[in-house]
C-alpha cells in the first residue's frame, strides 16, 4: 500500500487545548452552623439566608439541597461550585472528543494495518481463555502505520492489548478482516500471515501518540 500523503503533525491539536487542562477538584466547601452563627469560606454571618446569598456571589450552591438549613442537629452543609463543575466535565468532553477525533484522522490519513501479539495459531484461530473456547479467526488490533510507529485503534480490545504487550513478541499481520469480533471486541482476521516482527517500542496507544507527537519537549 502507498502512504497516503499527509504528516501527522497536520492534525488540528491547537483546536483541542482543554483536553490538556488541568482538572480542579477544589469544587467543595462546607457552610457551618456554629454558636449561633453562620459561617462560608472564612466569613460569619448572623442569617442563614445572607451567608447563602454570600456563597452563591462566589458561585457556591447548596450540594445537597434535600438538605434543611445547617442547625445545632446538623452543623454543616457541603456547597459545590458549579463553574468549576461545568469546566471539569467541559475538559472530560474534550478529552473524549481528542481521541475519537485522532483516530477519525488516521482512519482517514493513514494506512491500515493489524497488530498481533503472540504467533498466528496454526488453526487460524485464537482461543478465548475465559470463554474457553476458540474464536472464529485470528485475534488482532486494528493499527495505523505512522512512519515506523504504529497506532493501535484499542477501542474494543484495550485489556487484551495491555495484558499481551507485556510478555509477548509483536507482529504486523495481514487477513481479511471478518464481520464478528473477538471475545475482547478486536478484530479476528482469516486468512491470517505475518508480514514482520515489530519492535514493541514502535506501538503505541493514542493517548501515547498525541504525547509523543505534539507534547513531548525536544531533549526529554
Amino acid at each position: 500500500m502507498t502512504q497516503k500523503k499527509m504528516k501527522i503533525q497536520d492534525f488540528k491539536i491547537a483546536d483541542y487545548a482543554m483536553a490538556f487542562e488541568d482538572e480542579n477538584y477544589n469544587l467543595y466547601k462546607d457552610m457551618r452552623f456554629q454558636n449561633d452563627k453562620y459561617s462560608f469560606d472564612g466569613q460569619e454571618f448572623d442569617t442563614y439566608q445572607t451567608a447563602n446569598e454570600y456563597a452563591a456571589k462566589l458561585g457556591y450552591y447548596n450540594a445537597c439541597p434535600y438538605k434543611s438549613i445547617p442547625n445545632n442537629y446538623m452543623d454543616r452543609i457541603s456547597y459545590k461550585h458549579q463553574e468549576t463543575i461545568n469546566r471539569n466535565k467541559e475538559i472530560q468532553e474534550t478529552r473524549i472528543r481528542l481521541l475519537a477525533d485522532f483516530m477519525a484522522f488516521l482512519q482517514q490519513n493513514f494506512n491500515k494495518t493489524y497488530i498481533r501479539y503472540g504467533l498466528i495459531p496454526e488453526n487460524g484461530k485464537s482461543y478465548n481463555y475465559r470463554e474457553q473456547t476458540h474464536e472464529a479467526g485470528v485475534s488482532a488490533f486494528t493499527a495505523y502505520k505512522v512512519g515506523k510507529y504504529y497506532i493501535v485503534d484499542v477501542t474494543g480490545g484495550v485489556f487484551t492489548f495491555l495484558g499481551y504487550s507485556e510478555s509477548k513478541q509483536a507482529f504486523e499481520i495481514t487477513g481479511n478482516e471478518i464481520d464478528v469480533t473477538g471475545g475482547d471486541g478486536e478484530p479476528l482476521l482469516e486468512n491470517a500471515t505475518i508480514v514482520k516482527k515489530v519492535n514493541d517500542k514502535h506501538i503505541m496507544h493514542p493517548k501515547q501518540a498525541i504525547n509523543d507527537f505534539f507534547l513531548k519537549v525536544e531533549g526529554e
